[in-house]
């Protein structure tokens, strides 16, 4: 899946943790996976504020790379 980043980086990134020096896996945390709202924690589902709904959203569609930035963006998409 060329995609699998996009929704599962934190997931890679404790999969090197485990086999790795902490030290040298701090130094290769991407910051632009780390932003990807797609790989934030799955919300509960009766919450309803801005970013959850977001997340929710970007989670389905990871394939887009939607970024924290734009979460007033797709909450538009989705009024």
């Amino acid at each position: 899946n060329p995609y699998v980043l996009a929704y599962q980086y934190k997931h890679y990134m404790e999969e090197i943790a485990r086999h790795r020096p902490a030290s040298t896996v701090h130094n290769e945390v991407n910051p632009y996976y780390e932003r990807l709202l797609a790989n934030h924690e799955n919300p509960p589902e009766d919450t309803n504020d801005n970013l959850s709904r977001a997340v929710r959203y970007a989670k389905k569609l990871h394939e887009c790379f939607y970024e924290t930035s734009q979460v007033d963006m797709i909450v538009a998409i989705l009024d």
